[in-house]
């Protein structure tokens, strides 16, 4: 399809039954895990031969050394008081984060005859009755001053209507005479869901970090506590899987309040196979239907447009309202008609890009050996350094010797495989860029003469350059970034662990804070950097349009009005600039106070372990 490669994991389904079909699969694994750390924590007090009366007692000494070190009900309480929090802040999230849905236009009312009253019509009098009636439709106003109580009510009726989604059936039947105010959300109805999302959103981040707050509790008890004998390995698992429970919890708490107060939308199947939701402001796409850039630079009704969240599909506000997609400019189209677009699901397009990879399997499989090899032999370096600094301490000098021997040999081979694995992946992008290229101006060449008709000659261009070197790019990236991070968190976790499993415990419990905000910076920062290079475009057209007709902006004397367009664009991407900047601080502080907070408690403890 012609939209395949711009298909994205991150995209989400908005009708009412995926919907509900995402909240019951999010809150089964949430109750799941619950229940997973509640009987962790119940068999690690019980496993030490205590009673469930001494609870309130020991949790009532929780702050004392002896309690802290040896006792576990305060474990146990944490997760009543998870539990507790997690069903209170979903639920005031649920209610704080509801968005408005649009609703749809209220129906046509059928006209209604006029019957005369205070006398019976003969049967010979019909035609006449019928010429009174006709004559008196045409004098009848418009909007009828004497409507029945009936008409009222139902009037009242459809606007206390609680909003719901729109169908196809709810669309009119002429595509000319839609109406932007009956499918878009009103200005006080998008200013509501921006303070929803907002409202939402600091109820989630405070209850992530308050689970923060409780697993680096539960981190910092695994390394002060006093083990029981032969039960050393199944208590640190156990606390181990209630570490990775909390980290859980928080994801899929989240996910199931986002399934819960996500927006749905507008769906039209004559027009698209999914919902469409409107957005006031576009940045960075362009209109689907006629190939025309979506405005960046402005915000309203006018100049928003519709997106699916599915397929990635956008149109704009005049597209939708107007055209017909069966006889539109951008639709795939040959001679016998326009042809349907396949839905597809991001598996399949996860298969499509594998099956691209397998043209080059050998180098494939070779880069990723290499990878492999690589991040292996740069997770001993640090080992062989720190061996080597200790023979030294130690005065053992030929010891020193074959460790820097060691760690000579494994530098060395992290240069060389590191240089082989490069070359590699850069054969692999080029040879499937040539021929997925190659490839796709044959079967351009192949249509037939109706498609050329309905698609753009630079969308075509834009195929063969720019989406090609997108399609092949992760072959030259994701492959070998997935390989070299699954290859050094699985061997740094585990030497951690085969080092001083205590401390890595601690370790352990920061990964998945980390790991989130970083993501979370990650999808904002593409936001911004999407809405920077929009902004910039504009004012480059902008820039274009005034030096190419410089004659005319000269003699109409309009040069401040051209400066003040690119002013406009420039100041809107350095605010998005600025944006960027002050998030992307924000998130390198949070992550490095939570790596230096780590590595100080890290030091603080295993430096009281080793004076013990």
């Amino acid at each position: 399809a012609r939209r395949m490669a711009r298909a994205s994991f991150f995209l989400t389904k908005t009708d009412e039954d995926s919907i509900r079909r995402r909240q019951r699969k999010n809150l089964a694994v949430l109750i799941a895990l619950v229940l997973v750390d509640v009987s962790a924590n119940a068999r690690l007090y019980f496993g030490r031969e205590k009673r469930l009366g001494e609870l309130p007692r020991e949790i009532s000494r929780w702050t004392s050394a002896a309690t802290f070190k040896d006792g576990v009900g305060d474990l146990l309480a944490l997760v009543f008081f998870r539990v507790v929090l997690y069903a209170s802040a979903g639920a005031l999230a649920v209610t704080l984060g509801k968005q408005r849905n649009k609703g749809p236009p209220p129906p046509a009312k059928r006209p209604r005859r006029r019957r005369r009253r205070g006398r019976d019509l003969a049967p010979g009098d019909d035609d006449d009755a019928d010429a009174d009636d006709d004559a008196d439709a045409v004098d009848a106003p418009l909007l009828g001053a004497d409507a029945d109580d009936a008409d009222d009510a139902d009037d009242d009726a459809d606007a206390t209507t609680t909003p719901t989604t729109l169908s196809v059936g709810d669309a009119p039947n002429d595509a000319s005479t839609f109406d932007p105010n009956d499918f878009a959300p009103s200005e006080e109805d998008q200013r509501h869901n921006q303070r929803a999302v907002f409202r939402r959103n600091v109820v989630v981040e405070l209850t992530f970090l308050l689970c923060i707050a409780m697993q680096a509790y539960v981190a910092v008890k695994t390394v002060t506590f006093y083990y029981a004998p032969r039960k050393t390995l199944q208590t640190v698992l156990l606390m181990s899987l209630s570490i990775a429970c909390v980290n859980a919890q928080s994801v899929y708490l989240r996910a199931y309040v986002a399934a819960c107060t996500v927006r749905t939308g507008v769906l039209r199947k004559d027009f698209h196979a999914h919902e469409l939701q409107f957005h006031d402001r576009v940045v960075g796409h362009v209109c689907d239907m006629c190939g025309l850039r979506l405005v960046a630079g402005s915000k309203g009704l006018r100049f928003g447009g519709f997106r699916c969240k599915t397929c990635d599909f956008d149109c704009c506000m005049r597209c939708f309202c107007r055209k017909d997609r069966n006889t539109a400019e951008g639709g795939i189209r040959g001679d016998k008609g326009t042809k349907a677009d396949q839905e597809r699901t991001p598996a399949e397009y996860l298969w499509r890009v594998l099956g691209l990879a397998k043209l080059e399997w050998q180098l494939l499989a070779c880069a990723i050996g290499l990878t492999l090899v690589t991040s292996v032999a740069a997770l001993f370096v640090p080992h062989f350094q720190g061996a080597a600094i200790d023979a030294a301490i130690a005065s053992d000098k030929e010891k020193f010797h074959r460790r820097a021997a060691l760690l000579l040999a494994s530098s060395m081979g992290v240069a060389l495989f590191s240089a082989c694995k490069g070359a590699c992946f850069s054969l692999v992008g080029r040879r499937l860029a040539f021929k997925v290229r190659t490839g796709l101006l044959k079967n351009i060449l192949s249509q037939d003469i109706a498609y050329f008709d309905s698609v753009n000659t630079g969308d075509l261009l834009s195929r063969l350059s720019y989406d090609c070197t997108n399609l092949t790019s992760p072959c030259n990236t994701v492959m070998s970034l997935a390989a070299q991070n699954i290859v050094v968190i699985t061997g740094g976790l585990t030497m951690c662990f085969y080092v001083c499993w205590r401390l890595a415990m601690v370790s352990f419990a920061v990964v998945m804070p980390i790991t989130y905000l970083i993501k979370r910076y990650a999808r904002w920062s593409q936001t911004l950097n999407r809405e920077i290079s929009a902004m910039l475009g504009l004012a480059s057209n902008v820039a274009n349009e005034a030096l190419g007709n410089v004659r005319t902006v000269r003699a109409t004397s309009s040069e401040d009005v051209e400066f003040a367009r690119y002013e406009e664009h420039a100041r809107a991407a350095l605010v998005a600039g600025v944006k960027d900047a002050f998030g992307g601080a924000g998130t390198v502080a949070l992550t490095n106070l939570l790596e230096l907070g780590t590595s100080v408690l890290i030091l603080w403890l295993g430096g009281g372990m080793t004076m013990e």
